[in-house]
């Protein structure tokens, strides 16, 4: 049965995840990449969804600062992989994925959650062209960042109510469908249906 992911099963991947990154940070700090975290996606919303002992995942961007000389998509990534790679053992794996560097954290050889971490900089995410097996730059959509915006001009309840009754029941939806859409259009949908409904 799906229900939403509990405090506990949230903050216990993200503290993971800051574990990594602190590795990751200091060794790339000294190749002169720097960069700041941003939780997106589900977890920025507290939405994600669990099924009893199934995986779950959280999505968290790499934010590229100006005064990381390199420019290029591919050797960021490539550098930024190879970084995370490193840190593999027997719980943690790392695979690359079309716009992400995906780690999938495992307890007794059963995976767990996996945090997907996708590298942006400025109004652009690194994404992998299929056809030339190349990474480069993409710009962001603007829904993503207008989205946020709104949902943090919310008050408390506000959002409470919003997730609960709007947000949560639309992913059980699409989830059961089999082809889900991404968290961002949900959320969006669910997102205009309270403000259509409560007049805001």
């Amino acid at each position: 049965m799906l229900k939403r992911a509990t405090k506990k099963q949230t903050q216990i991947a993200m503290l993971k995840s800051e574990k990594i990154l602190h590795i990751v940070r200091n060794v790339l700090k000294k190749k002169g990449y720097h960069f700041y975290t941003d939780v997106v996606g589900s977890r920025r919303f507290n939405t994600i969804l669990v099924e009893d002992g199934e995986p779950y995942d959280i999505d968290v961007r790499l934010c590229i600062t100006t005064n990381t000389k390199e420019k290029s998509a591919q050797v960021i990534f490539d550098t930024f992989y190879e970084e995370f790679y490193k840190l593999r053992n027997d719980n943690i794996s790392v695979v690359k994925g079309t716009q992400s560097i995906k780690c999938q954290f495992y307890n007794l050889k059963k995976l767990i959650f996996t945090i997907e971490y996708v590298i942006v900089r400025e109004d652009n995410i690194i994404r992998l062209d299929k056809n030339t097996k190349k990474r480069h730059w993409v710009q962001l959509k603007k829904k993503y960042e207008t989205v946020y915006e709104s949902f943090e001009n919310l008050t408390s309840a506000e959002k409470e109510i919003l997730i609960e009754n709007y947000v949560i029941p639309l992913k059980i939806i699409n989830k059961n469908k089999g082809e889900p859409k991404d968290s961002i259009s949900v959320f969006i949908e669910g997102y205009n249906n309270f403000v259509k409904e409560n007049g805001l």
